[in-house]
């Protein structure tokens, strides 16, 4: 009984590292790309916490990845966020183009703005 609680304990420590690999690449190389290996991180979490019920349970689904979980919901809601906060910013950013086209029209059809 010992022994398979300590080889469990070994199987679930090894199933943890591909994904403290991946975090931790992401945590040293910070930029766009953080969010996206910190889903995958997830997604592998999800999958070898799988992995090791189905070796030791024989269902794949005994019993999910509350952190891989987690860590997908928070990477698709940082994502949706990102992707609003963009769309709204190209907005502000065609606004801004357009008043300042409009503006320097007005400014080179102004008679005191010609040379001669």
């Amino acid at each position: 009984m010992v022994e398979a609680g300590w080889q469990h304990l070994a199987w679930v420590a090894m199933a943890q590292w591909p994904r403290a690999v991946i975090i931790s690449y992401a945590c040293v190389y910070q930029g766009p790309w953080f969010i996206c290996l910190f889903g995958v991180s997830s997604v592998v979490d999800v999958l070898l916490w799988g992995g090791v019920n189905l070796a030791f349970f024989g269902d794949f689904f005994q019993d999910v990845s509350k952190v891989g979980m987690f860590g997908i919901t928070i990477c698709i809601l940082l994502s949706v966020f990102r992707f609003c906060d963009l769309d709204r910013s190209r907005k502000l950013v065609k606004e801004d183009e357009k008043r300042y086209n409009e503006l320097w029209t007005q400014l080179t059809q102004d008679e005191d703005s010609r040379m001669g």
